[in-house]
């Protein structure tokens, strides 16, 4: 609620400093509305609110990144832009393992959840442009793994600065062994693994796992 930003506002602002808050993508989530609302608030005070247009580990990675930047120095403006150019950058892949989530959603119908279901199956997703849209489907788990690792060699830097970071629906196991392998393919010498959001989770349901990376365009 609004109400949660008011002492934050409050503390960073009075001394004339600019706050920047980063929100998860405005599709899904009413945290921007909320920072918004509340940053109405404080008419005269320079407070900058950004919608990533993503969720998850994504903004995690660039809410570091933005941090970094402003312990360096860099002005409001320049960390903003460079936001923005991360958030083009990002892709957002992830494989699930059940078509139930998708169909207590509303986003596939009762007979597609049916022929799914007995033909296995597994829809491999994107979060893009601030929502979840489908890519493509797989017969098997293995096989939607397969091509999940596919898209993710098909741009994905080959260097740190890839910020490849893996989220997982309580298959803990197989994310990690996913990120050694990633790590071990693509020489990226770390990758955070992160529990999935609940924004994501409803409509994947448990088993999900997914991958965000940077793009060195976008």
């Amino acid at each position: 609620p609004p109400a949660l930003y008011h002492p934050i506002y409050e503390k960073y602002t009075q001394d004339g400093n600019t706050v920047i808050v980063l929100t998860p993508s405005a599709e899904v989530s009413g945290t921007y509305r909320s920072a918004e609302v509340a940053a109405a608030d404080f008419p005269g005070r320079d407070i900058r609110i950004v919608d990533t247009r993503t969720i998850g580990s994504g903004l995690a990675s660039i809410v570091l990144e933005a941090h970094r930047w402003a312990k360096e120095g860099l002005d409001a403006d320049t960390i903003i832009e460079r936001v923005k150019d991360m958030s083009r950058r990002e892709r957002v892949y992830f494989v699930v393992d059940t078509l139930e989530y998708l169909y207590k959603g509303g986003r596939i119908g009762g007979a597609k959840m049916l022929v799914g279901s007995l033909l296995q199956v597994k829809p491999i997703l994107q979060f893009k442009n601030g929502r979840t849209e489908p890519v493509e489907s797989q017969r098997t788990k293995r096989r939607a793994m397969a091509r999940l690792k596919e898209l993710v060699y098909s741009d994905c830097p080959r260097h740190d600065g890839a910020l490849l970071t893996i989220m997982h629906g309580d298959v803990e196991d197989e994310a990690k062994a996913l990120a050694e392998e990633f790590k071990n393919q693509l020489g990226i010498s770390s990758v955070r693994i992160y529990d999935l959001p609940p924004a994501i989770l409803v409509h994947a349901g448990p088993g999900v796992i997914a991958v965000s990376y940077f793009t060195e365009a976008a």
